[in-house]
């Protein structure tokens, strides 16, 4: 994990993100669970259980069990 992930505290780090004109095309890039980082687009799992529910320019929601949480990604990984 790279030190401009940001680890959320479901145990996923988040480095980028990627917002497509259709939310659906969204990519977050994240890591779970110590693997390397990958894409993960809206409404796919990112280890058992969490989802990415959103990808914006700024942050990304994950899902787990109904519970909605607002990860913000690294200065690094935002546009300016």
């Amino acid at each position: 994990m790279s030190r401009s992930a940001q680890t959320c505290a479901l145990g996923a780090a988040i480095a980028g993100a990627v917002v497509a004109g259709k939310p659906a095309e969204s990519v977050a890039i994240l890591s779970a669970n110590g693997k390397p980082a990958n894409s993960v687009r809206t409404n796919e799992e990112v280890m058992p259980g969490v989802t990415v529910k959103e990808v914006q320019r700024g942050y990304v929601l994950l899902s787990e069990g109904g519970v909605v949480k607002r990860v913000e990604l690294p200065e690094k990984a935002k546009r300016k």
